[in-house]
């Protein structure tokens, strides 16, 4: 359950399961679809230049280039919906008429990383995607991140 400062309010239900090894971290797509949706929109994802290495075809990349490499004991996987039963995403009605929030995916990856002759440690991945509608158009907005505890 969360409460964003701006107007939204969200309870998330999900499973989670501990796996052997490294995390399978499929695919993620940014592409807005809808009604709405025009070549002038998409135009930006396929002319904008981006930093190096960042795949805008799929965010996610970021998350198994920060782990290539690294030798992985066991992951921890946490996966949320707002579309979960008895779940969802509630809005006050400013952010409901200009972009509104309309569902949420996030999995979490608690990963256990052996170092080449020393102790383990603890890093989490995670990959969020909020739906957001304006414009007749569906936003995915996503969010990656990889962090070390230390």
């Amino acid at each position: 359950m969360a409460t964003i400062p701006h107007g939204d309010s969200v309870l998330a239900q999900g499973l989670g399961s501990t796996v052997q090894g490294a995390p399978v971290i499929p695919s993620v797509d940014p592409t807005p679809t809808g009604k709405g949706v025009t070549h002038t929109y998409l135009e930006p994802y396929r002319t904008t230049p981006l930093p190096p290495g960042f795949d805008i075809q799929n965010p996610n990349a970021a998350l198994t280039d920060a782990i290539k490499g690294q030798t992985i004991r066991s992951t921890v996987v946490l996966q949320v919906s707002s579309t979960a039963v008895d779940s969802g995403i509630f809005n006050i009605p400013f952010v409901t008429v200009n972009a509104k929030a309309t569902k949420l995916d996030a999995t979490f990856w608690i990963e256990t990383v052996e170092q080449p002759g020393g102790t383990p440690f603890m890093q989490l991945q995670y990959s969020q995607k909020i739906i957001l509608h304006f414009f007749g158009i569906d936003w995915p907005h996503i969010t990656v991140g990889t962090l070390i505890k230390q």
